[in-house]
């Protein structure tokens, strides 16, 4: 009970408020708003470099974070096709690690009504702020955000079918879907449900997964609540049996909720969400797989910006100041194994964030921020085996980000 208060209060500390810079319009964006009338083929993209160097370490490196090209079709008036293809870390080569390219959406999108269309294939559903729009411009920092990123598996795609609607008159819109689910051998104490996706690649069609939101959203204001409800084991019912697991369409189920908004007025900005998931099988997913998975995980942020160019001569360009606090546990609900905890508290985190984006245009950014990350202690039960060599183990430490990004 004191773990929910807990994250009652973080929820209502965070309350679904958030402010962000003038986003940027694409050519992606004019097809997805029916701005496009006529049959077209549209290209377009947008991609981020990204310098880091932990203080601590003394160490930093430099990577092509990613480069994506959007390529899509109005078929008809009513008929459309978007996709997007990412090549993430520079490079990617045969038989080593480090790089990767993915589709990151491909799908068609029905028309079905003035207020509603649906949509088929692999797409980011509507969870949270950051899932669906991603790009460096969007977002305040050099980095994705800690909760957005290792909580809620941002950018997170299924395959699967979408209905999206407005309801006539009033500031709400709506979205429900069903798409694959998870695979619960992949679900761990270190990254989550993060490598349980299967982001479209030979997904399980044994287990599903609903997902939907309900948003306001009027001239200053969004504020959203969103969900995901789905099963992880994908396997056969006779394996499954044999595992210990749960089988059919929700068995082993993820839960994840989220509560989150965006605000901006003259120049302003600010930005807040809160989001736990829970996995109720998760001693049960141990049993099978050994992998420690988390009973409950959560994380809440809060952003603060103020464009300082707001009132100036050169109205057209952006110098956005900001600070953005983050609590985060991938550990919060754990069992014991022998008796042992097995929480990471590494893993139990505060990130605090303060920087600059400047924006000569609004689909160039150039990003400037300091990271402060405080943590928990190290479990031995999982670091046994550390170099004698490496250097103890910092709870607090800084880091350096410097970043550019584009869209076109």
């Amino acid at each position: 009970m004191k773990k929910v208060l807990s994250f009652i209060a973080i929820s209502l500390l965070s309350y679904h408020i958030s402010v962000a810079q003038r986003n940027v319009t694409t050519k992606e964006d004019s097809l997805n708003n029916n701005a496009i009338k006529t049959k077209t083929t549209v290209l377009t993209g947008y991609g981020e470099a990204h310098l880091q160097r932990d203080n601590y370490l003394k160490e930093g490196k430099i990577n092509l974070t990613r480069f994506t090209i959007f390529i899509g079709h109005q078929f008809d008036k009513n008929i459309s096709f978007f996709s997007e293809t990412e090549i993430e870390n520079g490079k990617v080569s045969g038989g080593s690690s480090g790089g990767e390219i993915s589709l990151e959406q491909a799908y068609l999108k029905f028309k079905t009504s003035r207020n509603t269309y649906l949509v088929a294939g692999l797409f980011l559903p509507r969870l949270g702020i950051l899932n669906e729009d991603h790009m460096a411009m969007n977002f305040l920092g050099s980095e994705r955000n800690m909760v957005e990123t290792k909580i809620i598996p941002s950018t997170w795609r299924e395959i699967g079918v979408g209905f999206y609607g407005q309801v006539p008159n009033t500031f709400f819109s709506y979205s429900l879907g069903v798409v694959s689910g998870l695979n619960s051998r992949e679900i761990n104490y270190r990254e989550g449900i993060r490598s349980a996706r299967f982001d479209g690649q030979n997904a399980t069609v044994n287990n599903l997964a609903f997902v939907g939101s309900l948003r306001y959203n009027n001239e200053n204001l969004r504020v959203q609540l969103s969900g995901y409800s789905g099963g992880s084991t994908g396997i056969s019912p006779l394996r499954a049996d044999s595992l210990g697991l749960d089988s059919g369409p929700l068995g082993s189920p993820v839960h994840v909720g989220i509560i989150d908004g965006v605000y901006r007025k003259a120049g302003f900005s600010a930005k807040a969400l809160a989001t736990i998931v829970s996995i109720p099988d998760a001693i049960k997913i141990h049993q099978a797989y050994a992998q420690h998975p988390p009973k409950g995980m959560y994380g809440a942020y809060l952003e603060l910006g103020y464009n300082l160019l707001e009132n100036s001569r050169f109205k057209e360009k952006q110098l956005i100041l900001f600070g953005r606090y983050e609590t985060l546990d991938m550990n919060w609900d754990m069992y014991k194994v022998n008796g042992e905890s097995v929480k990471e508290g590494s893993l139990k985190q505060q990130h605090a964030i303060f920087g600059l984006n400047y924006l000569p245009i609004k689909n160039v950014v150039v990003k400037f921020d300091m990271r402060y990350q405080m943590t928990g202690d190290i479990n031995m039960y999982y670091n046994q085996n550390l170099s004698p060599a490496a250097l103890p183990y910092a709870r607090n430490r800084s880091i350096t980000n410097l970043a550019i990004g584009y869209a076109f």
